[in-house]
C-alpha cells in the first residue's frame, strides 16, 4: 500500500514538474526570435491608406482596427486607395530599406496571401487563393491571378 502511494506520489510529481518547465520555455522562446523580423500566418482584413509603386512591389499603407502598417504585395495596379483586402502568411521586416523607394520603413510586411475577398484556411500554406478574381472577367480587383 504504502509503494502504491510512493507511485503515485512521484509521478504527480513528474508530471507537475514537466508542466511547469513548459510555461516557462515559451516567453524564452519568443525572445529568441529574430531581430530582423517575425511570421505572421492569420489572416487580416485591413483598409488601404496610402500606396507606393516600386519596381517589384507595391507598398500599401493599411489600417486594421486603428493600427497603421505598411505591407508589400507582388506589384500590383489594380489596388484603390479606401478600399478593404485581406492578406495573411507575411513577414515583418524591421528597419527595412527599399531602393527603389529611397525609402526607410521601421517596419513592413511582405504578404504572400493577399485577396479582396476574406480568406479561408484549407490551402496547402493554411489559406486559399480561390477567393482571388480576374478584373477582366468578373470586374473584381486582379490581386494576383493568371487572366
Amino acid at each position: 500500500m504504502k509503494f502504491k502511494a510512493l507511485i503515485i506520489i512521484a509521478i504527480t510529481a513528474v508530471l507537475f514538474i514537466s508542466c511547469s518547465d513548459n510555461k516557462e520555455e515559451q516567453p524564452q522562446q519568443q525572445s529568441d526570435q529574430a531581430p530582423h523580423g517575425s511570421m505572421a500566418s492569420e489572416s487580416h482584413e485591413v483598409t488601404v491608406e496610402e500606396i507606393l509603386q516600386a519596381n517589384a512591389y507595391t507598398y500599401l499603407r493599411v489600417n486594421e482596427n486603428g493600427k497603421e502598417d505598411w505591407i508589400a504585395i507582388t506589384k500590383n495596379q489594380s489596388i484603390e486607395e479606401g478600399q478593404t483586402i485581406y492578406y495573411a502568411d507575411a513577414m515583418e521586416m524591421k528597419n527595412f530599406h527599399s531602393e527603389d523607394l529611397d525609402r526607410d520603413f521601421e517596419s513592413v510586411w511582405f504578404v504572400q496571401t493577399v485577396s479582396d475577398q476574406p480568406l479561408t484556411q484549407g490551402w496547402s500554406n493554411g489559406w486559399s487563393h480561390a477567393s482571388r478574381k480576374c478584373k477582366t472577367r468578373s470586374g473584381s480587383i486582379n490581386l494576383g491571378c493568371t487572366c
